[in-house]
């Protein structure tokens, strides 16, 4: 995880607290694939190096595996499958999100920093077909560069699809 973060960077936290004054929200920006996404802070838990993944059989699409984290197991989905972008594979970060059973893991890349995300910098997304471009909610041009926001409501819909389909 880039910028001194530590081992586990809790983000548990009253939304107020994850909200910045006026029309500004946190975002922490991360890396898949060589691309760059926002997540909201108010819809996050906590980020941390990813952990040994231990495989699924015949897991759903996605399902890289599941790990042990804070005495319970965490079922892990790859980012780069749900977001569009091919990963090269390797545990660089976990992202930590309620789900509709529990908590699930997403594996990303890494972890680059938190920052504050103006309304008005953001913009609306190319035309995108498909369920990956509904992943997505708006682009944010920061000051470094672009991010894809992406709708962590969508994202948790999708992986209960998924854990739902693997169950049957």
């Amino acid at each position: 995880m880039s910028r001194g973060a530590t081992e586990a960077t809790p983000l548990v936290g009253p939304a107020s607290a994850r909200r910045v004054a006026g029309d500004q929200h946190r975002v922490l920006l991360a890396r898949v694939a060589g691309e760059r996404f926002a997540f909201p802070l108010a819809e996050l838990q906590e980020a941390v190096d990813a952990p040994e993944i231990i495989a699924v059989p015949l897991a759903a699409a996605g399902l890289a595996g599941q790990c042990a984290h804070r005495g319970r197991l965490l079922p892990v989905f790859d980012a780069g499958v749900l977001l569009g972008v091919p990963r090269r594979g390797g545990a660089g970060a976990l992202l930590v999100l309620d789900g509709t059973g529990g908590p699930f893991g997403l594996l990303l890349d890494d972890v680059e920093d938190m920052v504050a995300a103006p309304r008005r910098a953001w913009r609306a997304l190319p035309a995108a077909e498909g369920r990956v471009g509904s992943v997505l909610r708006a682009l944010l041009a920061l000051e470094d560069g672009i991010a894809a926001l992406v709708d962590v409501g969508v994202l948790r819909a999708t992986v209960a699809d998924r854990l739902r389909t693997e169950a049957r």
